[in-house]
């Protein structure tokens, strides 16, 4: 279906993105107003501008055009909301064309660079992926496996080799073509340019590295608690998500009475007081305190407490997290996804727009762009916040 009529499958993808993230919209405006967070009267308010847009939906057309490569560049999540590294990107970016049973690349080949699908489907085939684990305790690793290859699909809206290039590794998987296919290619020279010119926090590889590090900590939960809704509880705690570098051989301190939760998205570090060696992915326990990096690339993906965030102020915060983020030249340093913290006591109308800052964060994550839907732009405002003047 999404191979020989990709406009209907956008369009049937925009309607369940937009649904679902009305939904979460609803079930969030309900928990804000139960809990006393938003007045009843403008929560009543906001309802009915939920149900507005939820009978607007009905309004969008059956088919649509897949978005151009410009689009798909500018709604890339590590390129959001910066004009420069869009336009520099743009710059530096190459359209390429492949035919059906093309390579794009093979397993074990160093990388070339990224790929941005624009059009076409392809097919990714190979072993697990290793998530910076060593090759030596990954082959222990996989003898205990049920599964040790990984075959997947992806479509217009979707990167590949963005974790080889950061980690300069080979691929561990081929990539061949299962239509014709059209991709915006970047290689890894302008890549890493790109790193270097844009510094300022956050920078823009610790941006790639929270995108991928989000998708692994997802998986990871959704693996482990089974039972939960694992994107609703990360879209709500997006603004107290930071990601820390663990170089090698060095100690790292967790679970300090900061921190919800830690989970180990790449690499490998040891229990200081267990010894116990834990590989990622993985969701450490709350009895292990600190640990000390066993990899040559080591990240922690941290939820920090939700009471130890509001507990402070929004400016003294982001100051004292924000900061250059380059895991070559400065380990350790860890940022904010947001700078947004609301204090205890802020005025209703600011928890309003905390709700609408949750609903877009919920249209980001739960697949409102990414995989061939609908631009931004294109799909009718879920709520206009002009109407809430201060």
């Amino acid at each position: 279906m999404q191979r020989d009529y990709p406009e209907i499958v956008t369009g049937v993808k925009t309607k369940q993105a937009v649904q679902t993230v009305l939904n979460t919209a609803s079930e969030t405006l309900k928990f804000m107003i139960s809990g006393g967070i938003v007045d009843k009267t403008e929560g009543a308010e906001l309802h009915k501008m939920i149900l507005i847009k939820k009978q607007q939906l009905a309004t969008l057309p059956s088919t649509i055009a897949p978005p151009t490569a410009q689009e798909l560049l500018r709604n890339v999540i590590w390129l959001q909301n910066d004009k420069k590294q869009v336009e520099y990107i743009q710059r530096k970016a190459k359209i390429l064309y492949y035919d059906y049973g093309d390579m794009i690349c093979e397993e074990g080949e160093l990388p070339q660079g990224i790929h941005l699908i624009v059009s076409g489907m392809i097919k990714l085939s190979g072993s697990i992926p290793r998530y910076g684990v060593s090759k030596e305790a990954f082959k222990e690793i996989r003898a205990r496996l049920p599964v040790t290859s990984y075959t997947d699909y992806l479509v217009a809206g979707a990167i590949i080799g963005e974790l080889n290039c950061l980690t300069k590794q080979e691929m561990e998987y081929g990539v061949t073509c299962e239509t014709a296919v059209q991709t915006c290619f970047i290689s890894i020279d302008d890549l890493l340019e790109a790193f270097d010119k844009f510094l300022e926090p956050p920078s823009l590889e610790y941006k790639i590295w929270l995108k991928l590090a989000l998708d692994i900590a997802l998986r990871t939960f959704k693996e482990n608690l089974p039972n939960q809704d694992w994107n609703y509880k990360m879209c709500v705690q997006l603004s107290n998500i930071y990601l820390l570098d663990v170089p090698n051989h060095t100690k790292c301190d967790i679970f300090d009475g900061s921190m919800d939760e830690v989970i180990l998205v790449h690499g490998t570090v040891l229990d200081c007081q267990l010894g116990q060696r834990y590989y990622a992915p993985f969701l450490l326990p709350k009895t292990c305190h600190q640990v000390q990096g066993t990899a040559s690339s080591t990240k922690l993906l941290v939820v920090r407490s939700s009471e130890q965030g509001a507990r402070k102020n929004p400016a003294a915060s982001s100051s004292s997290t924000e900061g250059h983020y380059h895991s070559s030249r400065r380990p350790g340093m860890k940022l904010k996804l947001s700078a947004m913290q609301e204090e205890e006591n802020g005025a209703g109308r600011e928890d309003i727009k905390l709700a609408v800052l949750i609903i877009g964060v919920a249209w980001e994550i739960g697949g409102g762009i990414g995989q061939n839907c609908l631009p931004p732009s294109s799909v009718p405002p879920l709520l206009d916040l002009s109407s809430f003047h201060e």
